[in-house]
């Protein structure tokens, strides 16, 4: 088991889904002539990229020093992930207040950044687990 390779994998894959999502949005602004959407694209970006990046590595801490509590820390991390989202939600709704358009684009896009990542950890780890690497 190489803990740092699960963790490099996690981040390189998560980078990838990331970029791949910017540049749909992109697209799809280009397309539907709607210029709107880039802010909320690179604010989301960051904050799942740099949120990601911290994920990882504190599961590789845990999967090192405690791989026990694994359980507890992915629970504890998605939590800690939705409430530092809401508070990027909130954050974008106080700069958008007065244009709902706006402010349902912002939500509507950081959501699907959110939703994507949530579904690739689950899928991620869930797979690590089901393997028995880091248990064993």
């Amino acid at each position: 088991m190489d803990i740092a390779k699960i963790e490099k994998g996690y981040n390189k894959i998560n980078l990838w889904l990331v970029v791949a999502l910017t540049l749909l949005g992109l697209l799809m602004s280009q397309v539907l002539l709607k210029p709107n959407l880039v802010t909320p694209m690179v604010v989301s970006s960051i904050f799942f990229i740099v949120t990601s990046k911290l994920y990882g590595k504190a599961w590789k801490y845990f999967a090192a020093n405690s791989p026990k509590v694994l359980g507890r820390f992915y629970l504890a991390g998605s939590m800690l992930r939705m409430f530092l989202a809401v508070i990027v939600i909130l954050i974008g709704a106080l700069v958008y207040r007065g244009d709902s358009e706006k402010i349902l684009t912002y939500v509507v896009v950081f959501v699907v950044y959110y939703i994507t990542a949530m579904i690739f950890d689950c899928v991620y780890f869930f797979r690590i687990e089901k393997n028995n690497k880091i248990n064993k």
